[in-house]
């Protein structure tokens, strides 16, 4: 029989967690918990639980009520959808995995770097990738993306084009109509994940705002309210929705129903309209913060991304530093920091790490980069 395929690690086993108490993370992607409305969410989840009673079956495609709610909080983005092309799903990674499942062309383009779990799935599943370099200092290579999308001809490209992950790059507009006008002479379809919006003030535009339903636009709720709700959706339209709902309803039948109305009634009763203003006037203040800290104590051959959206930034050290002993050092000084060497397609064209300004708070970050300044 054979042996079953192993993955290597994103982060070593033996490493403390996210979170672990005396340890300040500084390369987490979610909110401080201290943000996170719990007694609101308590609310609605035992109002959930009184509505629903004992009803025995989801909705395979999604609740319908958060789907709507869903689609209409997307138009004020400038998204033009509406609840019969929305599919919920658990977190965004089931939206990926909806996805390798659905292409009949085993083919995909993503950037270099990439989101790492998405790059382990891809191989998981046995996906061709080609890889699409990025730098987030000068942009996307127009002229490498053009080869390589003429020439390997991808099914599906998957770009994380604000607050782009790892390395928090924002596409540029003239960028994204750029991709557009690949998709329609190479002929491949994309699939937008715009996990970081609404976490900072302000609107980047999308591909799928530029490009209409031919976009596929993923999203979740699970870094901007509460990580255990595990709570994401994808976009569709009428020609991707039914093999996507097919796969989904093969894989787990539908998604907890009780999950998805408290969510909605979060939505419904402006519990997250509210939670979203408080995120952003914080998460604005935190990475403002960070940045002074970093432009005060850190040495000039020292830089860093400035991005629009998201709660994170790429810090880029100049070569003389040795990363595995830098990050061992901070470690040992109770500072957590994740290399990003798995993002990468082959060896790193990249010689830092990523920073996450949402998760500590000030006084944590302003201690890590002390420690940080004087490492360096």
């Amino acid at each position: 029989m054979p042996a079953l395929p192993v993955l290597k690690p994103v982060v070593a086993a033996n490493r403390p967690a996210r979170g672990t108490p005396g340890f300040i993370t500084l390369s987490s992607a979610f909110l401080d918990p201290r943000m996170i409305p719990t007694d609101e969410i308590t609310r609605c989840m035992r109002e959930a639980l009184c509505d629903l009673g004992p009803a025995p079956f989801a909705h395979v495609q999604g609740y319908p009520p958060l789907r709507a709610a869903i689609a209409k909080r997307l138009a004020f983005s400038g998204i033009a959808t509406n609840a019969e092309d929305v599919l919920i799903t658990i977190g965004s990674q089931q939206v990926l995995d909806l996805v390798c499942r659905s292409i009949q062309s085993k083919k995909l383009a993503t950037e270099n770097p990439a989101y790492s779990a998405a790059k382990a799935l891809f191989a998981l599943a046995d996906i061709e990738t080609t890889a699409l370099p990025i730098d987030p200092f000068a942009g996307i290579d127009r002229a490498r993306w053009r080869e390589l999308l003429s020439t390997r001809r991808p099914a599906l490209a998957y770009l994380t084009t604000s607050c782009q992950n790892p390395t928090g790059y924002s596409y540029s507009r003239d960028e994204l109509e750029q991709i557009l006008a690949w998709s329609d002479e190479f002929q491949f379809a994309i699939l937008e994940d715009h996990w970081a919006s609404e976490m900072r003030p302000g609107n980047a535009p999308t591909l799928r705002s530029l490009g209409g339903d031919n976009v596929l636009y993923m999203n979740a709720f699970t870094k901007k309210t509460l990580p255990s709700l595990r709570l994401g959706y994808v976009v569709c339209n009428e020609r991707t929705l039914p093999s996507l709902l097919q796969a989904k309803k093969l894989a787990i039948n539908g998604t907890p129903a009780l999950i998805e109305e408290s969510l909605y009634l979060f939505i419904e009763h402006g519990y997250y309209d509210a939670h979203v203003e408080r995120v952003q006037t914080e998460v604005e203040a935190r990475y403002r913060h960070c940045v002074e800290l970093m432009r005060a104590l850190l040495p000039d051959d020292v830089r860093w991304t400035e991005p629009t959206s998201g709660p994170v930034l790429w810090l880029e050290l100049p070569k003389r530093v040795a990363l595995d002993k830098l990050i061992g050092e901070l470690e040992r000084r109770k500072v957590l920091v994740n290399r990003q060497d798995a993002a990468f397609f082959g060896a790193p064209h990249l010689h830092g790490f990523m920073i996450g300004y949402a998760f500590p708070d000030r006084a944590e970050m302003t201690i890590a980069i002390e420690i940080l300044s004087r490492l360096l």
